[in-house]
């Protein structure tokens, strides 16, 4: 199965795509070059066809495969208890921002399953792995912001502390999106928060950068950024 696969990847390389994705991210395995979308079309295959044979047999030695893999997790139709599974298993191997925001968004159980997915979540908020923590913002900020966790999310960041600049961004991109859907809320939590300089003044930024947010919001929030 994993050497029809790569020959399907190979038929699909792109030097243009490598040298782009290189450029954008430091530390993945190395790379064959194909775009996200066809990578997509083959995980979504997979997933409908036999995901376990290939879960199981991947060997994870490509960036590309362990995109499908992501992405199978996420789009497989098992009993959850197995997704579950094999998303913990998988967590703990991801080391660059691509393959863990694809795990994240593709995992769409997590809308339908909260409680259960936020259990698992909650197995790593006391990590001190860079990319199991940013999984977890990316996660909630992909799943979770809504009238149930938002305040929980809101929550972890501010007691969640890490140097990690893919953690930190996270976390901003995460407040943007927050005040995207909860303005009031939100505000309430850059007036008073235990966030890090660099953290908040880059949340600040992205906020200001959103299409989503209003001007006079901008200009109030303007206000905030630290020096």
């Amino acid at each position: 199965m994993i050497e029809e696969i790569l020959l399907k990847l190979d038929s699909l390389k792109n030097n243009h795509q490598l040298e782009f994705s290189k450029s954008l991210i430091p530390g993945s395995l190395p790379m064959l070059g194909v775009k996200v979308p066809d990578l997509r079309i083959i995980a979504k295959d997979i997933s409908k066809t036999n995901p376990i044979e290939f879960l199981n047999s991947n060997p994870l030695n490509i960036y590309e495969l362990e995109m499908l893999q992501a992405m199978v997790i996420g789009y497989m139709k098992e009993e959850l208890n197995i997704v579950l599974d094999y998303a913990k298993s998988f967590i703990p191997l991801i080391h660059d921002w691509s393959v863990n925001d694809c795990f994240c968004i593709t995992f769409k159980i997590a809308k339908k399953y909260q409680k259960e997915v936020w259990k698992l979540l909650k197995f790593y908020f006391d990590s001190r792995n860079e990319f199991e923590l940013r999984c977890v913002v990316v996660m909630m900020l992909s799943h979770f912001i809504n009238d149930d966790y938002v305040d929980e999310v809101i929550k972890f960041i501010d007691m969640t502390n890490h140097d990690g600049y893919y953690y930190k961004i996270a976390c901003a991109w995460c407040l943007q999106v927050i005040m995207v859907k909860y303005p009031d809320k939100c505000l309430t939590y850059l007036n008073n928060n235990n966030l890090d300089n660099w953290t908040h003044n880059k949340a600040i930024s992205k906020m200001i950068e959103s299409y989503r947010i209003s001007l006079d919001m901008k200009e109030i929030i303007k206000k905030l950024k630290r020096k």
